[in-house]
């Protein structure tokens, strides 16, 4: 449709700064995130324990790093232990509230845990800050019976967006969209 109005980041942050909030990268601890990549063979293989050993290492070098923690809670949630995952995923939350993945897999846990109102929070955070994210469509829309919610396919999609950019104004035009009556 339109180019992204942003450059994709993969790990979104906030930043505030005197001329109004910028979206950025969260700092990585690389050594941390060296410690992710070493588990993630072990994950993949369904070896969570072990997994969970590398994810731990990385929590330990930087506890303030957020990624850790979500990577943590994932080791736990598909070992099936969704109440110590949830535990996981609020603390990666609270050191980085930008990142949607942090409230989509919550919201798994939550709804893993039976926990409806709160997993229907979370996934409508997760919405809010990646509104057409379809893994995250498709899993509302297949537990909306226990959500309590009823899903319209109904999207706002612009055929034409107009921006300012310094002293030019710039139409976008969805050209799938274009006719000539």
């Amino acid at each position: 449709m339109f180019p992204e109005l942003t450059p994709h980041i993969e790990y979104p942050w906030v930043e505030s700064l005197d001329t109004g909030d910028q979206l950025t990268n969260f700092p990585v601890d690389s050594v941390a995130f060296n410690y992710l990549v070493e588990g993630e063979p072990a994950f993949k293989a369904k070896r969570y324990e072990e997994a969970r050993t590398f994810y731990q290492k990385a929590v330990a070098q930087d506890p303030q790093g957020y990624l850790g923690y979500l990577y943590l809670g994932d080791s736990y949630y598909f070992a099936g232990n969704a109440q110590e995952a949830l535990k996981q995923y609020e603390r990666a939350i609270s050191l980085n509230p930008w990142d949607y993945r942090c409230y989509f897999y919550k919201a798994n846990a939550c709804r893993k845990s039976g926990l409806v109102k709160e997993a229907r929070d979370a996934y409508r955070m997760a919405l809010l800050l990646r509104p057409r994210y379809e893994p995250l469509l498709r899993t509302i829309e297949a537990n909306q019976a226990f959500l309590q919610v009823k899903v319209k396919d109904i999207r706002f999609d612009p055929r034409v967006l107009v921006r300012l950019r310094e002293e030019t104004v710039e139409i976008l035009v969805n050209a799938e969209e274009v006719w000539i009556s």
